[in-house]
């Protein structure tokens, strides 16, 4: 009975001993390696920034950014937003919608759910088309 008894607190004691040692050892390495990915982050971002602004080796000058034509949405469209067709279309169903309102909410109701904003969204196209010609 001693002897069990003996391998239990020696048991005890070098799972404590254990413990303490990974705990010395695992704590700094945690904030070292938190440190240095944070370190890399920063390092990489200033390169992504400092990149587009690189000096020039010919001039002397900071050389401009060179952007891609298609990564701008031109303000002015020359083609229509809608056919007069998808225009007609939508003007039915908006007239379709408050027609519903009046006279049977409760379909009304069913068509809009989940789709908040359907109605507000269709006039709003419809603006844009009057506004357009």
């Amino acid at each position: 009975m001693k002897l069990q008894e003996r391998t239990a607190r020696f048991r005890r004691q070098l799972s404590v001993y254990l413990y303490y040692t990974m705990k010395r050892i695992v704590e700094p390495a945690c904030w070292q390696l938190f440190a240095a990915l944070a370190v890399a982050a920063i390092c990489i971002g200033i390169m992504a920034i400092k990149e587009p602004f690189s000096m020039a080796s010919t001039t002397g000058a900071l050389a401009k950014p060179e952007y891609s034509k298609h990564s701008m949405v031109s303000p002015f469209i020359e083609e229509r937003l809608l056919t007069p067709a998808e225009y007609a279309m939508l003007v039915n169903f908006l007239d379709t919608m408050d027609s519903l309102r009046q006279y049977d909410a409760a379909t009304y109701e069913y068509i809009l759910e989940g789709h908040e904003g359907l109605v507000d969204s269709v006039s709003f196209v419809i603006t844009l088309y009057e506004q357009g010609q």
